[in-house]
């Protein structure tokens, strides 16, 4: 809970911060996930399609790979960022060969460590008796700050060109300004700068009504304002 944050790479120019990764639906399904990330050695960044083929979870990487809705929506910014409007076929190839890779130049990291399929589900406290894992409440309340404060830390760190929290909702949002250590004005998508970083809050990809020209709106504004700092 306080060692593995996501995929990518920490050196890379744009860093995804998202809520909790939205999967273990089962507990044999973290189970495995827990057990093969402590055998590759226990990465604070793992490789996203090398864990999940070891998890054996291929679906989203293998020659006809479905698209992620999540993670699509990610991509997308990504191509628009860099002055190129994706076509879905391109966004599937890029989903199954380089999103969240070891060596790519982003990250994919989540707030909260473990695996849930939605804020309504928790299926820890039936497989665990530590207290911090009692209700999601008691969860949230003890790892929310020390991983906002490593999350502060690394950007301080590594000085990534862009932070994009994916989460406009009041109750992360104060979790966005911590590891920004700056407060956002209005707008949607709000946006700062500390003079190294730009940080933006968006909307999550998968919010009712989002379209994908709210998406090219936040790569065009993060491809703007990058390219206008000093």
């Amino acid at each position: 809970m306080q060692n593995f944050y996501g995929y990518g790479n920490f050196q890379g120019d744009y860093w995804f911060v998202g809520k909790e990764e939205g999967s273990g639906k089962s507990f044999e399904e973290i189970h495995k996930r827990l057990l093969i990330w402590h055998m590759r050695g226990r990465n604070t960044l793992e490789d996203l399609r090398e864990y999940h083929y070891a998890i054996e979870l291929t679906e989203c990487f293998n020659e006809r790979a479905k698209i992620q809705n999540t993670w699509s929506k990610l991509i997308y910014i990504l191509w628009i960022a860099h002055g190129r409007i994706p076509s879905v076929e391109d966004i599937r190839l890029y989903q199954r060969m380089k999103l969240g890779g070891s060596q790519s130049r982003h990250c994919l990291i989540e707030l909260l460590p473990l695996p849930s399929p939605s804020t309504s589900h928790w299926l820890y406290s039936d497989y665990s008796q530590l207290h911090v894992l009692a209700t999601r409440s008691d969860y949230y309340q003890k790892i929310a700050p020390i991983r906002a404060k490593y999350l502060q830390e690394s950007v301080r760190q590594h000085q990534p060109k862009a932070v994009v929290f994916y989460s406009a909702s009041k109750h992360y949002r104060q979790w966005w300004e911590q590891i920004a250590d700056m407060a956002f004005s209005g707008g949607n998508p709000a946006t700062g700068t500390n003079g190294k970083t730009l940080f933006v809050i968006m909307k999550h990809p998968v919010a009712h009504g989002v379209t994908n020209e709210y998406f090219q709106q936040v790569g065009q504004k993060i491809r703007t304002l990058i390219s206008s700092s000093p």
